[in-house]
């Protein structure tokens, strides 16, 4: 079992921020549904970057180091 971790998310749009609690191991997929309530964007509408690099969906949030307490830029995608 993978430990649990807090990570702050921040929002682009209007600078606010929030913590999500989840799993270590937890694709960023999950990550994004878990923004969902706290952010209103649906999860096509989000694109998350952690220094510096997109955090591709079908990617676990340990394959980018992610440690407790660290911060993920929530991007805004509009659609075309």
């Amino acid at each position: 079992m993978s430990e649990e971790i807090t990570i702050k998310i921040k929002l682009t749009n209007n600078n606010s921020t929030f913590d999500i609690k989840i799993a270590a191991n937890a694709p960023v997929s999950e990550l994004k549904k878990a923004c969902v309530e706290k952010s209103t964007l649906s999860v096509e509408e989000q694109n998350m970057v952690y220094k510096g690099r997109i955090l591709a969906d079908d990617k676990l949030v340990s394959d980018y180091s992610v440690q407790n307490d660290h911060t993920i830029i929530l991007v805004i995608i509009f659609p075309n």
